[in-house]
């Protein structure tokens, strides 16, 4: 006996923009049924290739409210910019190095990297608003800049 697959209602949709543009890919979701031991809405999201059509990606899902598509991709869609995130605490505030002895240090170490990471991104913030508000405010050039006497090496009138 052969039981055919329901039909699924696929939708193109934007996960937003990488590198090479927007990550567009085909999206459905199924909402599964509640049982007594739950509360709330549960849901399969898939995502399949446009490419290869073969190529899916399933994401369990729990809302407290019921959710629409175009919301749960947005969350699913919320995966890359944690993960950037996280490669970013690796590199710049040392996450991954640590020795785990046991879990007050792992704990401290986690701790300190998570708060260093937020002072430098504060840092990044407020310079990078400091250099759009000074560049906004420049109309005309700095007096260094108004003569070129002292990059070519010549003398002055």
């Amino acid at each position: 006996m052969v039981i055919a697959e329901p039909e699924t209602k696929w939708q193109r949709m934007s996960a937003g923009d990488g590198t090479k543009g927007p990550r567009v890919s085909d999206w459905s979701t199924t909402q599964l049924p509640n049982n007594s031991n739950t509360q709330g809405h549960r849901y399969i999201l898939a995502r399949r290739s446009i490419d290869d059509t073969t190529d899916l990606a399933y994401y369990f899902c729990y809302s407290n409210k019921p959710a629409n598509l175009e919301r749960l991709v947005h969350v699913a869609a919320s995966r890359w910019t944690v993960e950037e995130c996280f490669q970013t605490a690796k590199n710049e505030a040392g996450l991954d190095h640590y020795q785990v002895r046991d879990y007050t240090a792992w704990y401290k170490h986690i701790t300190l990297s998570m708060i260093a990471l937020a002072f430098l991104t504060i840092i990044k913030t407020a310079e990078e608003k400091r250099g759009s508000s000074i560049r906004a405010t420049a109309s005309s050039p700095s007096p260094a800049t108004k003569s070129d006497d002292y990059s070519t090496g010549s003398s002055g009138p």
